[in-house]
């Protein structure tokens, strides 16, 4: 059974997800603004963003590898994942200028 944790965070990045597409829908969105939202609001932790071409399964386990232990909890403030089919993911990846991503092996 997943945690109370797990689904507020799930919420709470797809409302993130949301706001990033209004942003981006805007014209005038800069690599800066971008970067700043991709940021972590925490100096004390990292967010883990995972920009994909064809999936391969690698975010749950990057979400049982943060679940396992309370350090890493800790420290990792979430993990987002971007399937580059999806317009806005790709329009967030041009905007940052991300040219290399995973592939599934």
């Amino acid at each position: 059974m997943r945690s109370k944790r797990y689904f507020v965070n799930v919420f709470g990045k797809i409302f993130a997800m949301l706001l990033l597409v209004m942003a981006l829908g805007c014209s005038g969105t800069s690599k800066q603004d971008v970067l700043d939202f991709l940021s972590s609001d925490s100096k004390d932790q990292y967010k883990i963003h995972l920009f994909y071409e064809t999936y391969s399964g690698l975010d749950m386990q990057l979400l049982e590898f943060m679940n396992s232990s309370d350090v890493l909890l800790k420290v990792i403030q979430g993990i987002q994942v971007y399937d580059l089919e999806t317009p806005t993911n790709q329009e967030i990846a041009d905007t940052i200028g991300l040219d290399r991503f995973l592939r599934s092996s």
